[in-house]
């Protein structure tokens, strides 16, 4: 395994509950991520923020951060036991060959994620 880079990030859960519009979600998310947000939880801001956090580490572990990608090329899901799962969906070589392992964590107040990028 190469390490490509690592990345973290934090948001607070306030802010990303006040954007937590369709308009905005569209712009960051893909509409797996959105169909799979509870909007009635009690911690879907927790959960959005988290994402955000998620997307913004992966950026960061590419050492790009947003300029040949965006939010929406990639999609934060989780596997059947709950663990975050990231891919990048653009269409680019560049991204093919990358792989990541991800932790979100999330409290009242923030939400983090810790990202490692490689390739095999």
């Amino acid at each position: 395994m190469n390490i490509v880079g690592i990345g973290c990030d934090i948001v607070e859960v306030d802010r990303a509950g006040k954007l937590s519009n369709e308009k905005y979600l569209n712009k960051f998310l893909t509409q797996k991520e959105i169909d799979n947000i509870n909007f009635k939880s009690k911690i879907k801001s927790e959960h959005i923020a988290g994402r955000f956090a998620a997307k913004e580490a992966i950026v960061k572990s590419l050492g790009t951060g947003f300029r040949n990608i965006s939010p929406t090329d990639i999609e934060i899901t989780n596997d059947e036991l709950g663990k975050p799962i990231a891919k990048i969906l653009k269409d680019d070589d560049n991204f093919k060959e990358l792989k990541f392992e991800l932790s979100i964590s999330h409290i009242k107040k923030v939400a983090m994620a810790y990202v490692i990028c490689y390739k095999d």
